[in-house]
């Protein structure tokens, strides 16, 4: 599935150079019919000349108008936009001014005005009008490969379930486990074969508490500022001494600094330990809810069954001790690991 995305609305900037565009076209369509038909009624330079002006107006303001207008929007607009219009005006107000610096002044010959309008008017508005074009073409690319790998990107599909619970999501989903299988204890189908009821609902609510603690010290090692500071800073203090080793020339010195690199080294493998069996914990959590998941769902065939193996009921027990005794130990060795990361 891919991303479907939609222009950006128009902001300030938009609405702004939109305005100035529409007012400068305005004033270029209402100048031109004047002074064409002054120019008509009285054909000197001067009139001439200005109906390039009137035509540059129009020109200027129609064009970044529909820049603006037109332009891919895929995110708001900024000062790039705002001097894509400045170069377009400067540069057709100047392109212009060469229309009527043709005719100015007038005691020179055509050819003449026609080498000062190329040299004046005509180059730098040309290269100023080039030069707004090719930043907005640019703008234009851009926008495209911003829609392009926007459109690419995968979204997850509404309907499919998250393959990571969260941590709350794990104690609820032990706690509806647990519960689930003591009210299934109660069936008059299973009970009989089950020689240890409140036997095997203490060993689920030790399960249940196992998974409540790794829980909580998962949330312990991840808040803990001593555990957060130290994998961020000794790392850095690493590499500072293995830079500061290199230059040292004092041999006490450089043997001060191996020692105390040693001793971050110890303190980065036991932080790498810890953060490694943090993840192990995480998946040992998962496998843990899938197992008892697997144990809830053969209780249940149990209950539909009529004729129930005992020595099955009973292994499932065995099932649940174990998958209790399983965390324990982990909870155990994690207990170690974090009190000696902790206090390295």
């Amino acid at each position: 599935m891919k991303v479907e995305t939609s222009p950006v609305p128009f902001n300030l900037i938009d609405y702004l150079l939109m305005g100035l565009s529409v007012l400068i076209a305005i004033i270029g369509i209402f100048a031109l019919p004047i002074i064409v038909s002054k120019a008509v009624a009285t054909p000197t330079g001067e009139n001439v000349g200005a109906i390039a002006l009137a035509w540059g107006l129009l020109v200027a303001g129609a064009g970044s108008g529909l820049g603006v207008f037109l332009r891919k929007r895929t995110k708001p607009s900024g000062w790039k936009l705002i001097a894509v219009a400045v170069l377009w005006w400067l540069g057709v107000f100047t392109f212009s001014f060469g229309g009527f610096a043709l005719f100015i002044p007038a005691d020179q010959t055509w050819l003449e005005n026609f080498g000062y309008a190329t040299a004046i008017c005509f180059v730098p508005g040309g290269l100023l009008i080039l030069a707004g074009v090719m930043l907005f073409r640019f703008l234009q690319r851009k926008s495209a490969a911003d829609a392009a790998s926007v459109a690419e990107k995968p979204v997850p599909e509404t309907n499919t379930v998250p393959t990571q619970l969260s941590r709350a999501e794990k104690l609820a989903r032990a706690e509806e486990y647990r519960r689930h299988i003591a009210e299934l204890l109660h069936n008059p189908d299973i009970a009989p074969f089950v020689p240890d009821i409140p036997g095997l609902n203490s060993r689920l609510s030790d399960w249940q508490a196992h998974i409540g603690e790794l829980v909580q010290r998962l949330e312990e090692m991840d808040n803990n500022p001593l555990i957060r500071r130290d994998l961020q800073e000794v790392p850095k203090a690493i590499a500072d001494l293995k830079r500061r080793l290199l230059d040292e020339t004092d041999p006490d010195v450089y043997t001060q600094l191996e020692e105390t690199l040693a001793d971050y080294r110890r303190q980065q493998d036991n932080l790498d330990l810890l953060m490694a069996q943090k993840r192990r914990i995480e998946l040992e959590l998962d496998e843990s809810l899938a197992t008892v998941g697997t144990i809830y769902s053969q209780m249940q065939m149990l209950g539909s069954q009529k004729a129930v193996d005992g020595r099955r009921a009973e292994r499932l027990m065995e099932s649940v001790e174990q998958e209790t005794a399983r965390l324990n130990d982990v909870l155990q060795a994690m207990n170690e690991t974090y009190s000696g990361a902790s206090g390295s």
